[in-house]
Order: structure tokens, then C-alpha cells, then sequence
């Protein structure tokens, strides 16, 4: 699990004001993406299924070589 990569999704995010958001950031990993989600307001829900299909993908051509 180590060697895998890693997307960082905060959830509930519709419940976050951007102070509250900037702060959160200034704690997570700076080598791991993140992104702020809702499932309520569909915040970020778009740029984690690409992230994911990205992530996704490139494991996989790296299996192929």
C-alpha cells in the first residue's frame, strides 16, 4: 500500500467556508493531492472521478511496460 498513490477527498465540503477550507490545506501532506467534495452540492465530484481515472490508467500502462 505504501507504493500506491493517493488522493486526499474532504468530504462534506458544502459545510466548509474557504477560511475553514485554506486551513484544513495548511495540514494535509503537501505530496499528496487533495481535493474538497460534496455529495450534496457535487463540489469536486468531476475532478475526482478524472483524478481517479488518471491514477487509474497510468497504473495500468505502468503494468504494461
Amino acid at each position: 500500500l505504501l507504493q500506491k498513490e493517493f488522493i486526499i477527498a474532504i468530504s462534506k465540503s458544502d459545510m466548509l467556508d474557504e477560511e475553514l477550507k485554506r486551513a484544513i490545506e495548511k495540514e494535509l501532506p503537501a505530496d499528496i493531492p487533495h481535493l474538497f467534495i460534496s455529495a450534496l452540492t457535487g463540489e469536486g465530484l468531476q475532478k475526482l472521478k478524472d483524478a481517479l481515472w488518471d491514477m487509474l490508467n497510468r497504473s495500468a500502462l505502468e503494468k504494461k511496460l
